[in-house]
């Protein structure tokens, strides 16, 4: 090794620790001081004490949540566990930065001096921190998730593939995939995503480093014609337009050919009819504009697609000819066989919408994936190290299930072996210790059911009953669901809403806004990351096309993958949609850290690119120019300011508080029925880990129907029930004779309240809804009194009820009802933690609404006006608090409010003032207030209905009149007003002839 060399690796290391360090501090300045909301609290238990999470377990990132749980780095042991995602998250950026510069190099081949320097460590440092402050993986980094070691993982994987492909032939090489192999498997153990970059990188593990790029644009065309057969066999009949597909080829075209300096002829051929072919989806974007002055061209587009695309059928037979005439003779025509195939392969990809639809096209797509892998393999087969691709083939079926990887580890092991042994074939041990290692990375799945034997209170699934059990587990049918595989191809939602944006899936929605951009600022970020892909591609394919795969993979790999279901489609079982109960942007925190990577990228060789022309053009200003142009280095700062407040989960104790709050209200030994996962995995996490009312069985209804849960509830909740395992596993749900319905859940409350209700008491979380407040179909509404949080179950009837007394001890001491930074504006609250916390505030307002009615109209205001100032997001609240001024005739208070809010519509606050001064007989006051109202919005309908009633009071027929008849005019499209007007004649002329029946 020369000194240039050895300082170079130096530098390399001395930067990437800086990164490390810079990141590791950001994030530690940001993490929970406690557990969090979803899955955090459930994690954090299973890790302290060893018990069994949610399938398939993360078993590897619970044995290491326990090492962190031992280690004295903080006195708070989710603190440790935060840790954990912490040091992960920052290890990430240290390898994407490694990993970037690794790519750099090897485009660029720069020779070392301060310019090229600049270059590669400044766009490596700007790769890490653009992923590091990506606003998903920064969420992830500061809890207790399993994201943060994943991600670790993954990018480890990638960056030591690098160096694997980079150091191949060499003594070292084979051991470095060897730990490629034993890392990435290892990290099925904390989530299958870190999986996901295997089937690229082991392209290097099979093929022969001369390789030339077109086998790599082969290799990247085969993954991106899988990922397209899935969406093409998984769409509805006529559910994407002929054109879509072509448009896909064109721009992939267009990557192919400014790869180029000067564009061939038969390429410009090619790319104009894909262009005239692809032109109807203009048409759709002005339709989407709405402007009708485009009809005339909208309507005909389609047409001129349709033309477009025979002549791109014509054109890509024709082509194909040439070339295959061509090869009798020593000019063989190359491009005009690239140019064939983008032609032919746009136009199979069009026959492939056209299937019979409605098939189960799981198994024909896995035939025609071998069919393509054969001929693949059959073309190249010369440049292929079969035995590694024997082992990688059988350790990969992991993705299938737990039973088709073991098998295909024991099928190729011999295979591998008697190949050795029998046929003398040189290279059999790496193979086989491919297969080694493999299985002891995730040998650490042996925890789920040694651990599961010995019966820890967490133990979901129960998956040490048995093997299958086990492997049930693993396979994440917790709720007997179908493989994820094969659910790809029944599509939970529109292909608009999955790739797009909508609510809690949309990828578009979450990728926009990653970097501290919004749908604006995002577009020359999204440019620079595709620049800097096609650069790798165009400059080092080997380089470029794994990354470019990953990214793929990663995005649209994981769209078509995890199914997201939008809320439009209705289940054919069920008869009901669905829609994510949660955001699930962390699904592809992958996509958004290899992106950040390429846009990093992309600023180095739009700064190299600077370089190179003021070399050529300005070489006196060379320095002064590349080093004003490197200051697109800096763009990061953009996401750590912009993302910062959102992120940070400093001084955030609120899911501590929630569980706190529901358990601390629950009686002494009470059974608690819970509902979701933040009403239960908080409550866990404070029973485990702080001790806080262990007395307290929690039940969770979503549980609940499943067998095995209720098959624990004796055993691990010490829950009385009368039923055997032979009972549990003969449950079904059913209807009695009065069609009357009962889930698995419904028959569980039902038993628990009769062998329990007589010694120990009965409590439902507020989270709980009333419907499910039921014995035997029968509602026991009257039987429910409010303490607290929580709705205890009373002998005495009457209900349901407020414990005032109770409820008011506890809404008052803040030893007790603790709401911790509800109120401060500088701790970031998500959609969840909004929507739980409203709860308190109706706590509040069912406390004050009993005060109301008993009188107690002073006290019930104080208490609703806490409940402003503590929860303020809660408009719930602040609505009542109003509307009690307005019925207590507090006009100061009101006025106050209204003077003083910075939330809710100042509107409705106003209204409740317009009712106020009709309910004290101030009507020009009032009718004031809702011509204010109406001016400001004409279709305000509660200030018109409240300005009708105050006329009518009055017996104003002229203004009632005038007033419907405004409304009508700003307001056409209510045909009711016109019946309206006749009726207020009617009663007037009644009044009239009548006037003792006023």
């Amino acid at each position: 090794m020369n000194k240039n060399t050895e300082f170079s690796n130096k530098t390399t290391l001395i930067v990437g620790l800086v990164v490390w360090a810079v990141v590791f501090t950001v994030y530690n300045l940001t993490k929970a001081p406690t557990l969090s909301f979803w899955d955090c609290g459930e994690f954090i238990a299973a890790a302290v004490k060893l018990q069994i999470p949610h399938p398939p377990g993360s078993p590897f990132y619970i044995l290491l949540g326990r090492i962190f749980a031992l280690l004295p780095i903080a006195s708070d042991l989710a603190v440790r566990i935060n840790l954990l995602s912490v040091f992960s998250s920052a290890g990430t950026a240290f390898f994407v930065y490694l990993s970037a510069v690794q790519i750099l190099k090897m485009s660029l081949n720069p020779v070392r001096d301060f310019l090229n320097q600049l270059i590669v460590y400044g766009g490596a440092v700007s790769s890490a921190f653009l992923a590091a402050f990506a606003i998903t993986n920064w969420n992830n980094a500061v809890e207790a998730e399993v994201y943060g070691l994943s991600m670790m993982i993954l990018t480890s994987v990638f960056c030591l593939a690098l160096l694997y492909w980079e150091k191949k032939g060499t003594f070292f090489s084979d051991k470095i995939m060897y730990l490629i192999l034993f890392i990435t498997y290892l990290g099925v153990g904390v989530h299958l995503t870190t999986f996901l970059i295997l089937p690229v990188i082991s392209f290097y593990f099979v093929i022969e480093k001369t390789t030339s790029k077109n086998v790599w644009y082969l290799l990247g065309t085969f993954f991106l014609l899988e990922l397209y057969l899935i969406f093409a066999f998984s769409s509805k009949p006529n559910e994407i337009s002929f054109y879509i597909p072509t448009l896909i080829v064109f721009l992939f075209f267009l990557f192919y050919v400014f790869s180029y300096e000067k564009i061939k002829p038969v390429y410009l051929a090619i790319g104009g009819t894909l262009l005239v072919s692809s032109l109807p989806v203009v048409g759709d974007l002005l339709n989407a504009s709405g402007n009708s002055s485009f009809k005339s061209i909208t309507s005909i587009l389609p047409i001129v697609g349709k033309l477009g695309f025979a002549s791109l059928l014509l054109l890509g037979i024709y082509f194909f000819f040439i070339y295959w005439r061509s090869r009798t003779t020593k000019d063989i025509k190359q491009h005009h066989l690239i140019a064939s195939l983008f032609a032919l392969v746009s136009c199979l990809m069009v026959l492939f919408l056209f299937p019979t639809h409605g098939f189960d096209a799981y198994k024909p797509f896995f035939i025609l994936t071998a069919f393509l892998i054969l001929l693949f393999l059959l073309r190249f087969a010369k440049q292929i190290n079969w035995l590694n691709l024997i082992a990688i083939g059988g350790v990969s079926l992991v993705m299938i299930g737990v039973k088709p990887f073991f098998i295909g580890m024991l099928v190729v092991s011999i295979l591998i072996v008697g190949l050795g042994l029998f046929k003398k074939i040189p290279g059999w041990k790496n193979a086989l210790m491919i297969v080694v290692v493999a299985f002891i990375g995730y040998s650490t799945h042996l925890y789920i059911p040694i651990r599961s034997q010995q019966n820890p209170i967490m133990n979901e699934n129960n998956p040490g009953e048995s093997a299958q059990a086990t492997i049930d587990y693993i396979e994440r049918k917790q709720y007997g669901s179908m493989s994820m595989t094969e659910r790809m191809f029944k599509r939970r939602g529109t292909w608009q809403n999955q790739f797009g944006v909508h609510r809690h899936m949309g990828f578009w929605g979450y990728f926009q806004n990653q970097y501290g951009t919004n749908k604006v600022s995002f577009l020359p970020f999204f440019i620079i990351g595709l620049f800097g892909i096609w650069e790798v591609v165009r400059r080092r394919a080997s380089i470029g096309v794994p990354l470019l795969l990953a990214i793929f993979l990663a995005s649209v790999g994981l769209i078509l993958y995890m199914n997201f279901a939008d809320g439009t489609r209705i289940n054919p079982q069920t008869g009901q949609d669905y829609l994510e109960v949660r955001d699930r942007d962390y699904f592809f925190t992958p996509a958004f850290i290899f992106f950040g990577l390429a846009i990093g990228i992309g600023f180095a060789f739009i700064v190299h690119t600077v370089k190179e022309w003021a070399g050529k053009r300005i070489k006196n200003l060379t320095i002064p120019v590349t080093a004003a142009s490197a200051l697109l280095f800096f763009a990061p700062i953009l996401a750590l300011a912009n993302n910062y407040s959102t992120a940070s989960r400093a001084n955030n104790y609120i899911a501590y508080d929630y569980g706190w709050n529901l358990l601390t209200s629950a009686d002494k030994n009470a059974v608690l029925f819970t509902v979701g996962d933040n009403d239960t995995f908080t409550l866990w996490c404070l029973q485990d880990v702080y001790d806080v009312r262990t007395d307290v069985a929690v039940v969770n209804l979503s549980l609940a129907n499943t067998k095995w849960y209720i098959k624990q509830l004796p055993t691990n909740l010490n829950v009385r029930t009368s039923w055997s395992e032979e009972y549990v596993d003969r449950m079904r749900p059913y209807r009695d004779q009065n069609r009357t319905y009962f889930g698995m859940s419904d028959q569980v409350v039902s038993e628990i309240i009769k062998q329990n209700f007589a010694n120990r008491p009965i409590n439902f979380s507020v989270t709980v809804p009333e419907s499910r407040w039921k014995y035997y179909g029968k509602p026991i509404d009257s039987l429910m009194s409010l303490k607290g949080m929580v709705w205890r179950m009373n002998r005495s009837g009457g209900g349901p009820k407020v414990d005032v007394d109770s409820t008011l001890a506890f809404l008052s001491n803040p030893e007790r009802m603790r709401l911790t930074g509800i109120d401060d504006t500088t701790i970031h609250k998500d959609a969840t933690t909004m929507r739980l916390t409203k709860n308190f505030a109706r706590t509040f307002i069912r406390v004050a609404d009993t005060l109301q009615k008993a009188g107690l109209t002073e006290q019930a205001e104080e208490i609703v006006e806490r409940a402003v100032k503590k929860v303020p997001h809660a408009l719930d609240a602040l609505y009542y608090l109003a509307d009690m001024y307005s019925k207590n005739h507090s006009e100061a208070k009101l006025l106050n409010l209204i003077e003083t809010s910075t939330r809710g519509d100042i509107n409705i606050l106003k209204s409740y003032l317009g009712r106020l001064y009709f309910r004290t007989n101030q009507h020009d006051k009032s009718e004031a207030v809702y011509l204010d109202l109406l001016s400001d919005n004409p279709s305000n309908r509660d200030a018109f209905d409240d300005l009708l009633r105050l006329y009518f009071d009055k017996r104003d027929p002229v203004k009632m009149k005038q007033v419907v008849q405004t409304w009508i005019d700003n307001n056409p499209g209510d045909p009711q007003m016109n019946d309206l007007l006749r009726s207020i004649d009617k009663e007037f002329e009644r009044i009239k002839n009548n006037p003792e029946k006023r």
